[in-house]
C-alpha cells in the first residue's frame, strides 16, 4: 500500500533557498564546533608525555564533523577498564555506550609491554628508584590488571559542553 502526497509550492521554496549559503554556515559551525572540542578535550585531558593531547584531532566531513583521538590506549583513559568502565560508561547516553562497548576486550600488546611501559613511568614520576622501578611496576601492572584504571574523560565532556551551542548555530539562532 503507498499514498501519494503531493506538496504545491515546494519547488518555489526550494528555488529560493541558498543551498551554497546553507552549506557554507553549516560548514563553518561544524569547523567552529570541533575546533572548540578539541581546545576543550585537550585542556581536559591527562598528561605524561603529551601523546594523548596532541593526538586529538577534528575533520568536517560533508554529512557532520569527527572528533577523535588517534592514540590506542584513549579509550581506555576516557572510559577506563574493567569495573571503573562499567559504573563510568553506565552513566552515558545511549549512543556513548555503545561507542565504548566497541573497546572492551584485550587493547593488545603483551605483559611484558606492559610492565616495560610502567617501568617507565615509574621512573619517569620518581616513584621508585631504578633499582626498585621493575617490582614496583610490577605491583601497579598487577593492581591494574585485576582492578582497572579509573576513567578520566576528557571527549565526552567537551563534546557535552558544546554541542548545544553547534545545534544553535545550524539552527541559525547564534
Amino acid at each position: 500500500m503507498s499514498i501519494k502526497i503531493k506538496v504545491t509550492g515546494l519547488d518555489k521554496v526550494l528555488a529560493e533557498l541558498d543551498v551554497e549559503k546553507i552549506k557554507k554556515q553549516q560548514k563553518i559551525a561544524l569547523t567552529s564546533f570541533g575546533l572548540r572540542v578539541v581546545a576543550t578535550a585537550q585542556q581536559k585531558a591527562p598528561v605524561d608525555e603529551g601523546r594523548l593531547r596532541a593526538a586529538i584531532y577534528s575533520e568536517v566531513k560533508p554529512d557532520g564533523v569527527r572528533v577523535g583521538c588517534t592514540v590506542d590506549y584513549a579509550a581506555y583513559i576516557e572510559f577506563g577498564t574493567r569495573k571503573f568502565a562499567a559504573a563510568y560508561v553506565a552513566t552515558l547516553p545511549p549512543t556513548w555506550q555503545q561507542f565504548a562497548a566497541t573497546f572492551k576486550g584485550p587493547a593488545g600488546g603483551t605483559f611484558d609491554q606492559f610492565l616495560n611501559d610502567l617501568v617507565e613511568w615509574v621512573r619517569r614520576k620518581g616513584i621508585a628508584t631504578a633499582a626498585k622501578s621493575r617490582s614496583v611496576a610490577y605491583a601497579i601492572a598487577i593492581n591494574i590488571l585485576r582492578e582497572g584504571i579509573k576513567p578520566q574523560p576528557f571527549m565526552y565532556p567537551a563534546v557535552k559542553e558544546h554541542l548545544p551551542r553547534l545545534l544553535q548555530e545550524l539552527e541559525g539562532k547564534k
